[in-house]
């Protein structure tokens, strides 16, 4: 029964391919959205900076912390209901973001949009490899790819001008009419499948060093600069992410069904992978937060103007990650990869 559904499933894939590229663009798209915005939310609220920055540190955390849960919950769920429920819970709380009438109440409304927006990503991921064969996978992903990368360069254009034209609560009740039509279309088309994991028990005590770790490591580099880096505040975060990060090595390493099984990375490709797309997300995710605030605060740029000048890299992505998914399915990872990463390092040299 469960591999009829799979089959069924799979002949509706393409439509089911952007259901899942639409979430995980909006997903995405508030990572950077709002950035043109904080100096907005600072007046409207009458906060200072360092609080301000929260309302984008604390999505990011959040979102860090839901990821690893994705691969337990898809052992206890169908990958429809896990996907369809985190879009409901991110889009609500879109309009509660919308409507906030306090720092207080941004931030709490941030947090639960990173709930739901954390784990589209790496379900969407998981959806993808359980519906398209190998053969397909490079195109099914470079389309999927297109909303990761188009959310970071459009982001600053669009919450640009909704800011400039509309005020910044708009760049948050956008996502309302979006969400309740993917929603709906998920509904429709998507149907019940399972991923082929079986239930295991779930490794509480190593996602609790885990959560420690990655929330006191980003708090430590988000603060560092206004703290300062050799203040108490920030050695405290140091000590935790270390304790974190060595406990939770030590917990995967010995108890029977781990949250992570570290063993994936004595294999050589996987590892090389994430390496590379840990720099890469620096470099990439750095620049398009930095380069919007930047042209604000010292060029004297409107928001509007700033997001403009991320407008040729969103061109340039979105017509490049499809074909880039068709050379995946034909030519060597490792010759493409290079020859984005190298393109990448010069763009950024420029830059600078």
């Amino acid at each position: 029964m469960q591999a009829a559904g799979n089959i069924d499933l799979k002949a509706n894939r393409w439509g089911v391919l952007g259901i899942i590229m639409m979430g995980t663009f909006m997903a995405i798209l508030d990572t950077s959205i709002v950035n043109v915005a904080l100096p907005h939310m600072m007046s409207s609220f009458g906060v200072t900076r360092d609080k301000i920055e929260w309302v984008s540190t604390g999505f990011l955390l959040t979102s860090a912390v839901v990821m690893p849960l994705v691969g337990w919950l898809t052992g206890r769920m169908s990958y429809k209901a896990l996907y369809l429920g985190c879009l409901a819970i991110f889009t609500v709380a879109s309009g509660l973001c919308a409507v906030a009438w306090s720092y207080e109440s941004l931030i709490f409304a941030r947090i639960l949009q990173a709930l739901g927006g954390g784990a589209i990503q790496p379900i969407g991921m998981a959806i993808i490899a359980e519906l398209f064969e190998p053969h397909e996978r490079g195109r099914a992903l470079g389309i999927w790819g297109t909303g990761i990368m188009l959310g970071p360069a459009l982001g600053p254009t669009l919450g640009g001008y909704l800011t400039d034209a509309f005020g910044w609560r708009t760049i948050f009740s956008v996502n309302l009419p979006f969400g309740v039509f993917t929603l709906l279309a998920g509904m429709v088309i998507m149907r019940p499948l399972q991923a082929h994991t079986r239930k295991r028990p779930f490794d509480f005590i190593g996602y609790a060093f885990l959560a420690t770790a990655l929330i006191a490591g980003l708090t430590g580099l988000s603060n560092g600069q206004d703290k300062g880096w050799h203040s108490n505040y920030i050695h405290i975060c140091e000590a935790l992410t270390v304790i974190g990060t060595v406990m939770f090595v030590a917990i995967e390493l010995t108890v029977a069904h781990p949250l992570l099984d570290l063993k994936l990375l004595l294999i050589r490709n996987y590892t090389l992978a994430i390496v590379l797309a840990v720099f890469r997300a620096v470099g990439l995710f750095g620049s398009v937060f930095l380069f919007p605030i930047f042209l604000q605060n010292l060029m004297g740029y409107t928001p509007v103007h700033a997001g403009l000048w991320m407008i040729p890299n969103a061109i340039a992505v979105g017509v490049m990650m499809p074909f880039a998914g068709r050379l995946a399915d034909r030519y060597s990872p490792a010759l493409l990869t290079g020859l984005g990463s190298a393109m990448v390092v010069i763009s950024l040299v420029l830059f600078g």
